[in-house]
């Protein structure tokens, strides 16, 4: 976080940076686009190894890191239109509750998904040895996202910005599916995947996607209160 700190105060000093990080918002849009492509990158990584290796298991997280990476895409995209159409402020509040909404709805099956895909690695998949190099990037990419879902948690908590808590969200869920790829890779590669490392995984896998239903389920129902409360005050005010 220190060198983070020094290399943000050196951009500061250019006005081509400035408004990136002087602004969280638009701070938020961009790390959203460079979250997008590292998500792009990591699932190529995956697929490789998957077909390398005729792993299901890094197959299956290849396709998550995909589905995340569209659903970050389509986060800005929705915002632009909800954006673009509003006629006023609540239309545009509205609009980023209808996002917040539908993204909460995504997650669940997507993690769902992973549930299954879990399970189908832990009984019968056979974890690939992938090697240092896989290992080590799966390590950076993981302490970062967790680094990063941290900042924004504190960052967003804050705030009362459905857009950007969307954004919270999904990289909280980007970081834990990391820890469970990092577990996954490391245990094959600097050990041995036995019945007690399979049941860790196991273990590991159920609360990560138990806890990644919990936020999808939570959006969910957060985001129906909130846009009923605002249909309420609406009714309210032409009584």
């Amino acid at each position: 976080m220190k060198i983070l700190e020094k290399i943000t105060d050196r951009l500061k000093k250019y006005a081509l940076f400035r408004p990136v990080l002087e602004n969280y918002g638009i701070r938020t849009i961009t790390v959203t686009v460079g979250g997008a492509i590292l998500n792009l990158l990591f699932a190529f990584c995956n697929g490789i190894v998957a077909w390398q290796y005729s792993s299901n298991w890094y197959g299956s997280i290849a396709g998550y890191y995909l589905m995340l990476a569209v659903q970050r895409l389509f986060i800005l995209f929705s915002y632009y239109i909800v954006k673009k159409k509003s006629k006023d402020a609540f239309a545009l509040a509205k609009g980023k509750q209808a996002v917040y909404l539908a993204n909460g709805a995504v997650i669940v099956p997507l993690a769902i998904a992973l549930a299954v895909a879990s399970v189908q690695m832990v009984l019968s998949d056979r974890p690939a040895k992938t090697g240092d190099i896989m290992a080590i990037t799966c390590a950076a990419y993981t302490f970062y996202k967790i680094g990063m879902a941290i900042r924004h948690f504190i960052k967003v908590r804050r705030m009362k910005d459905p857009f950007l808590q969307t954004i919270r969200n999904i990289g909280i869920v980007d970081a834990l599916v990391s820890v469970l790829v990092l577990e996954t890779t490391l245990i094959p590669t600097f050990g041995q995947m036995d019945q007690d490392m399979r049941l860790i995984v196991a273990i590991s896998a159920f609360v990560i996607v138990s806890f990644t239903i919990g936020i999808g389920s939570y959006m969910i129902i957060e985001g129906t209160k909130r846009r009923t409360k605002m249909n309420r005050n609406v009714e309210e005010e032409h009584e």
